[in-house]
């Protein structure tokens, strides 16, 4: 199979939630510590690995892409994800997340890497699924490690949810009559914090609740979900 992002041979395989997050959630996975989730079907089953195949997609990318070239963007989504989950533990909630204070120093070049982390989960999420998105510049973006100018993030929380809590939404595509793409999107949900991720060449997003790196201000509403 071919990596869709550099069209090298692909023998690695993304996770789905990122293993630093379900940890964090859920601690170590195993058998005496398994996590439960549901198939394509809607029934339930157990998982006793960080490395099930259910958690892992199954539209592999090439060992360099899932590793050395994309690290920078793993690990600052990685320190966000904890900053966060850690203030959720003393805070009921947020009000505002400040980007300079949990990604210091260097925050800027860190949400950068942040959006590509969510560049490559929502190309690895379109390519699995079979959605018709031309995903040739997200990968472009990856490839080079550039801010993608139409891939947008919007962070909630939900701050009445007790129960351990860690996923990954379907694909959702919208397009046109004649089929021109509109938006595409997913959600990706850590406890209580929730990042929404929109691609779009259209005009229509709510820059009061989505933003690009480019463009973001140094705190960002956390708003309810």
């Amino acid at each position: 199979m071919i990596c869709w992002i550099c069209e090298s041979e692909a023998s690695s395989y993304e996770h789905r939630l990122k293993k630093s997050d379900a940890r964090m959630v859920f601690g170590a996975i195993s058998e005496g510590n398994p996590i439960f989730s549901r198939n394509e079907y809607g029934k339930p089953i157990t998982l006793n690995s960080d490395k099930a195949p259910r958690l892992l997609f199954q539209s592999p990318i090439c060992k360099r892409c899932n590793t050395t070239l994309t690290q920078p963007n793993d690990t600052a989504w990685e320190k966000l994800s904890r900053f966060v989950f850690e203030r959720f533990n003393s805070e009921r909630s947020m009000q505002f997340l400040h980007l300079d204070e949990a990604l210091e120093p260097h925050w800027r070049k860190k949400i950068c890497n942040v959006q590509l982390y969510f560049a490559k989960l929502l190309g690895c999420r379109i390519q699995e699924s079979g959605a018709p998105v031309d995903i040739a510049a997200i990968a472009n973006s990856i490839l080079h490690q550039r801010i993608n100018q139409n891939l947008y993030l919007g962070f909630f929380q939900t701050s009445d949810y007790d129960r351990p809590y860690c996923n990954l939404s379907e694909v959702i595509v919208n397009s046109s009559a004649d089929d021109h793409l509109i938006e595409a999107k997913i959600i990706y949900s850590v406890d209580r914090f929730h990042v929404q991720v929109v691609y779009t060449t259209e005009q229509i997003i709510d820059k009061s609740m989505f933003w690009l790196p480019s463009s973001v201000q140094r705190r960002v509403r956390l708003r309810e979900m």
